[in-house]
């Protein structure tokens, strides 16, 4: 029986890829891309109730850990300092769309740290997050309104905005899951998604084919582009769609994975900062000629941005 998209049904299929990431081992797989709504996605078959148990008992996290080099760094405490840098970057270019006024929900908000920075500037924030640890770390220790439910549980309320950020790629069922943020979003609300783009420059300029095999992963079932994800969208009802642009990961990334096929052993976690190793930290010749590296690397992601080439895809759709 061939293999039809798990979007729109077509069987007009391209093998994008026959290699993924399962933890730390890599394991055959194909990732197909359809050629009628451009959607990628993994050649599995999941099982909802497992996937949610999956998440719900650590499984992702000791499994996929923000920084790979330390087993620790999915404790809640370093997480969220480690993620910090990364939601306050995010903040800053979403800032302008919140207003004192607005009741914000963020799905899949793991430590909290996007609304630990936004609450002071709506007038309601609320998570829900499926890792218990983290739940308990956002309620307990931040004192923020945070469950451990998933989209389907919410049933009451209703928000002027709900985010969702590097969330879609696991979700097995989008559509299904958006037609829920959309019944629970205000008229006139906003919903804000980030996820991995799948233009990203190592695989859409580079092809770098050892990036290809760490960036597809069990975990993301889908990848989206500007054009598939504003189809799926506008399929459930989100007339407006818009993008803002965003390269996270900076030129030595790129350099060391087109040059070597891994990754920088410097890149800080969720930064795109020009890092050297540190044994060179103390070279004061390196930290005179270093301005020159960081305006490059900014010149770089502005490229990267301009071309809509970029790794991260940030989505801003309006309920009208």
């Amino acid at each position: 029986m061939p293999v039809s998209c798990k979007i729109c049904g077509s069987t007009n299929l391209d093998l994008k890829h026959n290699r993924i990431r399962d933890g730390a081992k890599e394991v055959d797989c194909n990732v197909w891309k359809c050629i009628d709504c451009e959607i990628v996605f993994l050649d599995l078959e999941v099982d909802e109730h497992q996937l949610l148990d999956y998440y719900k008992d650590g499984h992702f996290r000791n499994s996929y850990l923000p920084d790979i080099k330390d087993a620790e760094s999915k404790k809640a405490e370093k997480f969220y300092s480690l993620k910090q840098p990364l939601q306050e970057s995010r903040l800053n270019l979403l800032r302008d769309l919140f207003k004192k006024d607005m009741e914000v929900l963020d799905i899949g908000c793991a430590t909290a740290g996007f609304l630990n920075l936004l609450k002071d500037l709506v007038g309601r924030v609320k998570g829900i997050e499926l890792y218990r640890p983290h739940v308990e770390y956002a309620s307990g220790n931040l004192g923020l309104d945070v469950e451990m439910k998933n989209i389907n549980e919410i049933t009451e309320e209703k928000f002027d905005v709900i985010c969702t950020f590097q969330v879609m790629e696991h979700v097995a069922t989008p559509v299904d899951f958006l037609s829920q943020i959309y019944k629970k979003l205000k008229d006139n609300g906003l919903l804000i998604i980030e996820v991995p783009n799948i233009d990203d420059p190592l695989i859409s300029l580079y092809d770098v084919i050892p990036y290809k095999d760490f960036y597809f992963m069990k975990p993301h079932l889908f990848y989206y582009s500007e054009t598939s994800i504003a189809s799926l969208l506008k399929k459930i009802g989100f007339n407006s769609v818009q993008f803002r642009s965003f390269q996270h990961y900076g030129l030595m990334n790129h350099l060391c994975w087109s040059l070597t096929g891994e990754t920088s052993t410097a890149t800080k976690v969720g930064g795109g900062g020009m890092d050297f190793p540190s044994k060179y930290s103390g070279s004061p010749a390196l930290q005179e000629i270093m301005p020159f590296f960081e305006d490059t690397n900014r010149k770089y992601k502005t490229m990267l941005e301009d071309m809509r080439k970029t790794d991260t895809l940030l989505v801003v759709a309006r309920k009208e």
